[in-house]
Formats: structure tokens, C-alpha cells, sequence
């Protein structure tokens, strides 16, 4: 396997190990597809973070990318439970950094998104041009 460099902190057992990989978190889960068919030119990269042992309160997650995006704000979407969340941070040092109280699959977006709620299913819109992040085959009634 090859390192990510995905760093995750916390007050975590000692005999806990990391696992990355690019799997989905949720097997049927319509809020998964979708951020797994989200179109290639918005997606940075994509992480299933899973962990054995166990810990207590809230993990601290790194995940480095380009260096060119130093600077710049950048989301992280990810569904807990069925709801899709989204997250803004600025890049820095190389990484996006964020807390969260338990691992998911991470999807890291080139730009600043959030969550809204179309024809009764969530989806992503830009804060930049409000447009609707449509998935071909997806959501079709």
C-alpha cells in the first residue's frame, strides 16, 4: 500500500491502525452515488477512512493535496447517515485539516459548495454560481 499521508488525531487507542482506501461508506445509500459520480473536474480526491480500536470525542483529519491550492478554500462533502454534509476549509501547509466525530468517505472538491435540498434530494450547489451539481442517471423520477 501506498502512503496518503492522511493524518488523523485524537485521544485515539494506542493499538489502532489506519486504513485509506477508495472505497463507499454506505452500500445503497443514494447520498454515496452521488458523491461518487460527482464529475471528475470537481473532484480533488476521494478517501474512505476507517480505523480499528477505538477512540473518544472528536478526530482532527489531514489530508494533503496539491500545493497549488495553498490558500485556497476548498470543501469537503461526505454523507453521515444519509445526509449529505459539507465542510469549507482553507488550505494550509499543504493540507486540508478539519475535525469530525467519526470517519467517513471524504470527498475533497476544488472550489466552495454547499448542500441544498432539489426536488426532494440533496445535492451540491456552488456558492460561486449557485448552479446545481447534477449527476447523469441519478435522481431520475
Amino acid at each position: 500500500h501506498e502512503p496518503t499521508g492522511i493524518r488523523v488525531s485524537g485521544y485515539i487507542s494506542r493499538n489502532a491502525e489506519l486504513f485509506v482506501t477508495d472505497g463507499c461508506e454506505h452500500e445503497n445509500c443514494i447520498i454515496c452515488k452521488y458523491l461518487e459520480k460527482l464529475p471528475a473536474a470537481i473532484v480533488l480526491s476521494r478517501y474512505h477512512i476507517t480505523m480499528t480500536g477505538f477512540y473518544y470525542g472528536v478526530l482532527y483529519v489531514q489530508i494533503p493535496v496539491d500545493e497549488t491550492l495553498e490558500g485556497k478554500i476548498v470543501t469537503i462533502a461526505y454523507c453521515d447517515d444519509g445526509k449529505l454534509i459539507t465542510i469549507q476549509v482553507e488550505v494550509k501547509d499543504g493540507f486540508v485539516s478539519f475535525f469530525v466525530d467519526r470517519l467517513h468517505t471524504f470527498v475533497i472538491l476544488d472550489g466552495q459548495y454547499h448542500a441544498v435540498t432539489e426536488s426532494g434530494h440533496q445535492m451540491l450547489a456552488s456558492d460561486e454560481t449557485g448552479e446545481i451539481v447534477s449527476v447523469d442517471g441519478l435522481f431520475s423520477d
